[in-house]
């Protein structure tokens, strides 16, 4: 019959032994989950690659994913979390394909918003930001995203189609992962939204500048 020292010393080994087990569980699904949130990361930067051909402003960006420098993989990665956040912070379902309308609209508006307030608080509340659109006009797109002219937001709609559709595929509940873990992945540096973040594709959400053909004075 084992004494009761040796009974304690099983059950700690026991126990030992089940804590690294589950330590090592959670670095794997660590490990599961950022390589996922790559993946969703590298699918935007691709689709942004067809949508923008290569040109002079944008060649240093026109490679793969892999081989970005880290502050412009942040832009692709801020794409999935904003897209993932929108949803799951609405009660919206990524994978549910009548809720796909309002998180891409979502995510539109929030892009805009933060362009917005990067644009004034280097400009001044109010002041306009005049765009050419494809009739030879100008519109203002300093204006709330309900009022901002079709053309204008197209950037940002293609946008977060592209991240709404890497995040389902690698990231949520499609992908065998869990979505709410993985949106945390990158931290969120609002020094991005500006003027020369391209995150907006007039100044904003993807890296289009403002001389470029599709965005152009």
């Amino acid at each position: 019959m084992k004494t009761s020292k040796q009974q304690l010393t099983e059950h700690l080994r026991t126990k030992i032994t089940e804590r690294v087990k589950m330590q090592s569980f959670r670095q794997y699904l660590k490990e599961q989950l950022d390589a996922s949130f790559e993946r969703a990361a590298s699918y935007v930067h691709d689709r942004w690659m067809e949508r923008n051909p290569k040109a002079d402003w944008n060649a240093h960006q026109h490679v793969p994913y892999e081989e970005l420098p880290e502050e412009e993989k942040q832009k692709d990665r801020l794409h999935v979390q904003m897209i993932g956040g929108i949803a799951l912070g609405n009660g919206l379902n990524p994978s549910n394909y009548d809720h796909h309308a309002e998180i891409i609209d979502r995510f539109g508006s929030a892009a805009h918003e933060q362009w917005r307030a990067g644009w004034e608080a280097k400009n001044g509340a109010g002041t306009p930001r005049l765009k050419s659109t494809s009739d030879g006009g100008q519109v203002n797109i300093n204006v709330p995203w309900e009022e901002l002219h079709p053309e204008w937001k197209k950037e940002n709609i293609a946008a977060g189609k592209a991240a709404l559709h890497g995040y389902n595929a690698h990231i949520g509940d499609n992908s065998g992962l869990h979505g709410r873990d993985s949106i945390q992945r990158a931290p969120i540096d609002h020094s991005m939204f500006g003027d020369n973040s391209g995150l907006h594709g007039h100044d904003s959400i993807q890296r289009a500048p403002i001389d470029h053909p599709m965005f152009g004075e």
